[in-house]
């Protein structure tokens, strides 16, 4: 078995349905992670062609605050305890 520190400081789960919860939780992190970059780089092609953000950015701030706050709640429920 894997020592925590070998394993980022958790523990393997000890169940499949432990082990798909990880899983989805991961997959909302990156889904955000992957919004906000797509974001970035609206905003930076904007500033390039234009020299002013993009209108997408003002559009999707309300999903965008939405979607950091789901971020920030997954993260802290996938805080394992040793």
């Amino acid at each position: 078995m894997a020592e925590p520190s070998e394993t980022g400081g958790r523990r393997p789960p000890r169940a499949v349905g432990e082990a798909l919860a990880r899983a989805r939780n991961h997959a909302r992190l990156a889904a955000a992670e992957a919004l906000a970059a797509v974001r970035a780089l609206l905003d930076a092609a904007s500033l390039a062609a234009a020299g002013a953000p993009s209108d997408a950015v003002a559009t999707t701030a309300p999903r965008r605050n939405s979607t950091m706050r789901v971020s920030n709640a997954c993260s802290s429920a996938t805080t394992w305890k040793r």
